[in-house]
Parts: structure tokens; C-alpha cells; sequence
């Protein structure tokens, strides 16, 4: 096995348990956004293809970072200093 494959297996591992357990709407706004971004595109209002582009991907990048809090069992809050 591969180093790659053995941080697919790692990251599956951890990511996957995560995303069986999310609210089916979840996917559905995803999947809403995607579809009015790209018509957005297509009627050239670039802006805010850009702008609904930018928030799927700051979503993304919390839900990860959530991931990864609940992997490590972290789940306390935090203030803004100490990030």
C-alpha cells in the first residue's frame, strides 16, 4: 500500500463516519447552490457566481476544520486570541 493510499484510508476513515451523520439538507443546499452559481455564470452576473463559489467553499473548509475537531475530541469553544 502506498503512501497516498494510506492517507486516503486515513482521511476516509475520519471523513466518512462524519458525513453519514449530516442532515440530508445539507447536500440539498449544496446542490442548490451549485445549480444557481452556474446559471449565474451563464447570464454573466460573475459577481455572484463568485460570491456563492467563495461561501461553498468557506462552508467546505469549516465543515473540514469541524471534522477534525470532533476527530481530536475538541469539541469546546474557543475565542478568537486563541485560534
Amino acid at each position: 500500500m502506498s503512501q497516498h493510499d494510506k492517507a486516503f484510508a486515513r482521511l476516509a476513515a475520519t471523513v466518512m463516519p462524519a458525513i453519514r451523520e449530516l442532515n440530508p439538507s445539507y447536500f440539498a443546499l449544496v446542490m442548490a447552490t451549485g445549480i444557481v452559481a452556474r446559471a449565474t455564470r451563464l447570464d454573466e452576473v460573475l459577481v455572484l457566481s463568485d460570491a456563492l463559489l467563495a461561501f461553498v467553499v468557506m462552508s467546505g473548509l469549516a465543515g473540514a476544520r469541524r471534522v477534525g475537531r470532533r476527530r481530536r475530541g475538541d469539541g469546546r469553544s474557543r475565542t478568537a486570541s486563541s485560534w
